[in-house]
């Protein structure tokens, strides 16, 4: 009997002659799992096959883990706990600090615009586009744009700057022209 068959089987228990052969796999389990034609299934029968019992103590931030082997043999594991929400889909550290940065100075749909010109992907590889950059925002508790919200702080894009939108003479005098990005004369 090969993997394909043992795979087919529909026998929750294996027998005998199932487990004899399973141990043969098991010689080469790196080759077992990976095979083409592995199923989920399959591999969930080669778990139960190979565990007995998993006992699970939770701790704050960790999981430890005691595996008992059939044939009694005891392995021990510790793993760190998700946080809610947490998965293995989520962005990368470095990109949530890019959305950090502008968050406060662009709206979300140009956030998304930035993150694709610089190549920068979803956790599952999509390229961004406003929702997602929302939801990002919203789970990593980062505050929206606000539109005005710049120009309440006194903020100017370049460019705003370059076209002189945002910017008023503070001084008529023929040699010393200097500019306010606040529109307020000099004194």
């Amino acid at each position: 009997m090969d993997l394909e068959e043992l795979t087919t089987s529909s026998a929750t228990d294996p027998t005998p002659v199932d487990h004899q052969r399973l141990m043969l796999l098991g010689a080469d389990l790196q080759r077992a799992w990976t095979s083409a034609g592995v199923t989920s299934e399959a591999k969930k029968r080669i778990v139960r096959t190979l565990i007995d019992e998993i006992v699970v103590r939770i701790e704050d931030s960790t999981l430890d883990l005691v595996i008992r082997w059939h044939g009694g043999a005891h392995s021990a594991l510790k793993v760190g706990k998700n946080r809610s929400g947490q998965h293995r889909w989520s962005a990368e550290g470095e990109t949530i600090d890019l959305v950090r940065v502008p968050a406060r100075q662009m709206p979300d749909r140009a956030i998304a615009s930035v993150l694709n010109r610089a190549g920068k992907t979803t956790g599952r590889g999509n390229g961004w586009t406003q929702s997602r950059v929302c939801s990002l925002r919203n789970h990593n508790e980062i505050p929206a744009y606000r539109e005005g919200e710049r120009q309440e702080r006194g903020e100017v894009t370049l460019d705003e700057a370059a076209t002189g939108s945002v910017c008023q003479p503070i001084d008529r005098a023929p040699s010393d022209q200097r500019w306010s990005t606040f529109g307020e004369p000099a004194l």
